[in-house]
Protein backbone atom coordinates (compact mmCIF):
# COMPACT_ATOMS: atom_id res chain seq x y z
CA UNK A 1 0.00 0.00 0.00
CA UNK A 2 1.07 3.20 -0.80
CA UNK A 3 1.50 6.10 1.68
CA UNK A 4 3.37 8.87 0.52
CA UNK A 5 4.41 10.39 -2.83
CA UNK A 6 8.39 8.69 -2.50
CA UNK A 7 6.53 5.28 -2.35
CA UNK A 8 4.57 5.38 -5.06
CA UNK A 9 7.85 6.11 -7.22
CA UNK A 10 9.91 3.47 -5.66
CA UNK A 11 6.94 1.37 -6.65
CA UNK A 12 6.60 2.38 -10.35
CA UNK A 13 10.34 1.60 -10.53
CA UNK A 14 9.91 -2.03 -9.68
CA UNK A 15 7.87 -2.52 -12.17
CA UNK A 16 10.15 -1.46 -14.85
CA UNK A 17 10.61 -3.73 -17.75
CA UNK A 18 13.33 -4.19 -20.17
CA UNK A 19 12.73 -4.26 -24.11
CA UNK A 20 15.26 -5.96 -26.19
CA UNK A 21 15.59 -3.75 -29.20
CA UNK A 22 18.10 -3.41 -31.92
CA UNK A 23 19.66 -0.33 -33.47
CA UNK A 24 21.08 -0.95 -36.84
CA UNK A 25 23.90 1.02 -37.94
CA UNK A 26 23.04 4.28 -39.96
CA UNK A 27 22.97 3.63 -43.88
CA UNK A 28 26.27 5.33 -45.64
CA UNK A 29 26.56 8.59 -47.10
CA UNK A 30 24.81 9.48 -50.42
CA UNK A 31 27.73 11.09 -52.22
CA UNK A 32 25.34 11.63 -55.02
CA UNK A 33 23.11 13.95 -52.63
CA UNK A 34 26.02 15.61 -50.78
CA UNK A 35 27.44 16.47 -54.39
CA UNK A 36 24.11 18.32 -56.02
CA UNK A 37 23.69 19.82 -52.36
CA UNK A 38 26.77 21.16 -52.47
CA UNK A 39 26.14 22.62 -56.64
CA UNK A 40 22.88 24.14 -55.51
CA UNK A 41 24.27 25.99 -52.52
CA UNK A 42 27.15 27.75 -54.14
CA UNK A 43 26.41 31.49 -54.56
CA UNK A 44 25.00 33.21 -57.89
CA UNK A 45 26.20 35.97 -59.15
CA UNK A 46 25.06 39.29 -58.41
CA UNK A 47 23.89 40.33 -61.65
CA UNK A 48 21.46 37.85 -61.83
CA UNK A 49 19.53 38.65 -58.04
CA UNK A 50 16.81 41.55 -58.05
CA UNK A 51 16.68 43.31 -54.53
CA UNK A 52 13.59 42.60 -52.41
CA UNK A 53 12.19 45.99 -53.53
CA UNK A 54 12.71 45.83 -57.44
CA UNK A 55 11.10 42.27 -57.27
CA UNK A 56 8.22 43.61 -55.11
CA UNK A 57 7.36 46.88 -57.44
CA UNK A 58 7.92 45.21 -60.49
CA UNK A 59 6.17 41.87 -60.06
CA UNK A 60 3.14 44.31 -58.57
CA UNK A 61 2.84 46.34 -61.31
CA UNK A 62 2.99 43.44 -63.83
CA UNK A 63 1.47 40.84 -61.95
CA UNK A 64 4.35 38.75 -61.10
CA UNK A 65 4.95 38.08 -65.01
CA UNK A 66 8.33 40.78 -65.57
CA UNK A 67 10.24 38.89 -62.53
CA UNK A 68 9.24 35.24 -63.68
CA UNK A 69 10.29 36.00 -67.80
CA UNK A 70 13.57 38.41 -65.89
CA UNK A 71 14.52 35.25 -63.84
CA UNK A 72 14.60 32.67 -66.35
CA UNK A 73 16.08 34.54 -69.50
CA UNK A 74 18.81 35.02 -66.54
CA UNK A 75 18.84 31.85 -65.34
CA UNK A 76 19.29 30.36 -68.92
CA UNK A 77 22.30 32.54 -69.67
CA UNK A 78 24.04 31.18 -67.07
CA UNK A 79 23.65 27.54 -67.50
CA UNK A 80 24.61 28.34 -71.24
CA UNK A 81 28.07 29.71 -69.22
CA UNK A 82 28.27 26.71 -67.15
CA UNK A 83 28.00 24.50 -70.25
CA UNK A 84 30.81 26.54 -72.26
CA UNK A 85 33.32 26.42 -69.17
CA UNK A 86 33.04 22.88 -69.29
Amino acid sequence: MVTGPGEARAESLSHFETSNLSVDPPPPPDYLAGAVLQGLARPIGYRLTWGVLKSLLLGGVSFGLLPLIAWTRNFQKEIGKVIKIR
